[in-house]
C-alpha cells in the first residue's frame, strides 16, 4: 500500500484556509486518538477536485494540471495554492502558509503537486507532536 503523509501543522496561521482545517482536525483527532477523517465535511462544500501547488508554480503551470485557464499567479515563496474545482471552474482557492506537506503516491508530478478526487476523501489520521504543536498525518483509507 502507497502511504501518502499530510502533514498540517496547528499553529495559528492566520489564513482562511488554516481557520477551516485546523480547527475541524484538531476537534477530530489527537496524539492517542486516532480518526477517520473526509475531506468532505472538513470542505463541505461542493468540489470534485482539490490541488495542492507548491511555491514557484507558474499559471502556465496550474492550468495545465486543473485542465482549463485560470486568473492564477506564481504561488509565492513558503505558500501553498490550494485548489478546489468543479468541472471546468475554481469554487474556492486560498494561498496559505500552512505548513502543508504531501509525501508518496498523491502526488501527480516531478514538482509535488497533489491532485485529490472528491470521490476519494476517506482518510485515516495520526496525530504526532513537533515540539508542542500537533501534525496530522492522512494515509488513504481503505474503506
Amino acid at each position: 500500500m502507497i502511504t501518502v503523509v499530510f502533514i498540517m501543522t496547528v499553529a495559528s496561521c492566520g489564513d482562511e484556509f488554516c481557520e477551516i482545517s485546523d480547527p475541524f482536525f484538531e476537534e477530530r483527532c489527537g496524539v492517542d486518538k486516532p480518526c477517520e477523517v473526509d475531506l468532505k465535511e472538513v470542505f463541505d462544500f461542493e468540489w470534485d477536485k482539490l490541488y495542492f501547488f507548491g511555491s514557484w508554480s507558474y499559471p502556465d503551470e496550474i492550468e495545465k494540471i486543473i485542465g482549463f485557464d485560470c486568473d492564477c499567479e506564481v504561488v509565492p515563496d513558503g505558500e501553498t495554492y490550494v485548489v478546489f474545482t468543479k468541472g471546468k471552474k475554481i469554487v474556492k482557492e486560498y494561498n496559505t502558509r500552512c505548513y502543508l506537506t504531501f509525501l508518496g503516491g498523491l502526488r501527480n508530478d516531478k514538482n509535488g503537486v497533489v491532485a485529490i478526487d472528491a470521490r476519494k476523501t476517506l482518510f485515516d489520521v495520526e496525530t504526532r507532536m513537533q515540539g508542542n504543536l500537533p501534525n496530522y498525518y492522512l494515509t488513504p483509507s481503505n474503506k
